[in-house]
């Protein structure tokens, strides 16, 4: 027959990563090497494949961020750090510009927090620049904002434009003064970190 409904693909791959079963990383990975495998199938593999450490790990990142969903392009990138900063700064940088879908700004600018060596603080303070400067789209200025918080404490620079964009922000209105909150965040993040993490359920 035909390959199983997605749904029940999806809940082979969520047992297999509750038993953390290493034998079943390269099956999956071969299966998400096939380009005709459903995309929420080859998200759910990235996930699996990282949080076992699988050896397959790197290879299904590089294919993922090569790929024209931004889906699965988002999926990978908080697993960017599985490759060597070499290969992956010159991945991440164009994921970074204007006109790349939101959900892959947002996992680009959370990436770069990640990897936390000097080339990528540089990135993020470009990041930052924009910010200072009204250019960036503020859907993403508290991806930004939260990048830097992340990193300040390594890098001084980053820390000196977060305190600019802070002490030009300080408003007695409090909402007014929380806008960034309003704008941005990441519905799927938001929910697989729901899913994740009992403690945030009501």
């Amino acid at each position: 027959g035909g390959p199983a409904p997605v749904e029940v693909q999806l809940a082979v791959i969520d047992t297999a990563a509750a038993l953390r079963t290493k034998e079943a990383a390269q099956p999956l990975f071969e299966k998400f090497s096939q380009t005709n495998t459903p995309a929420p199938v080859r998200r759910a593999i990235v996930q699996f494949l990282a949080g076992i450490n699988a050896i397959q790990t790197p290879d299904a990142v590089r294919m993922a961020l090569s790929n024209g969903d931004p889906s699965l392009r988002a999926a990978a990138l908080p697993h960017l750090d599985r490759l060597e900063p070499a290969t992956a700064l010159p991945v991440l940088k164009p994921l970074l510009q204007a006109g790349t879908p939101l959900s892959v700004n947002q996992a680009a600018y959370a990436a770069l927090a990640k990897l936390g060596n000097p080339d990528a603080d540089n990135l993020l303070l470009d990041g930052l620049q924009e910010l200072l400067n009204g250019k960036l789209r503020p859907e993403l200025h508290l991806d930004v904002l939260s990048a830097a918080e992340a990193r300040q404490a390594s890098s001084a620079p980053l820390k000196a434009a977060r305190d600019q964009w802070l002490s030009r922000n300080t408003n007695p209105d409090p909402i007014a003064n929380r806008a960034a909150v309003l704008k941005g965040g990441d519905a799927i993040r938001g929910g697989l970190i729901f899913k994740n993490h009992p403690q945030v359920q009501c």
